[in-house]
């Protein structure tokens, strides 16, 4: 049991050491870049839950 641990382990640091030399090379704006995605100006149209009036009544209401 204990062999397999320190193997996964072995092979994790290992994993983690190659993609640490990767990662050393980009800046932090890049790699944030590579994550993130910008917000969108308005929201994803929803297929089964369409926008209404009454939606958005109710979304100003319980913002106060």
């Amino acid at each position: 049991m204990w062999r397999k641990i320190l193997l996964g382990a072995g092979i994790l640091i290992l994993l983690l050491g190659f993609m640490g030399s990767a990662w050393a090379r980009k800046s932090l704006l890049e790699r944030a870049r590579d994550r993130f995605e910008p917000i969108p100006k308005t929201p994803p149209a929803l297929m089964r839950n369409p926008l209404t009036p009454d939606k958005i009544q109710l979304g100003k209401m319980l913002l106060l």
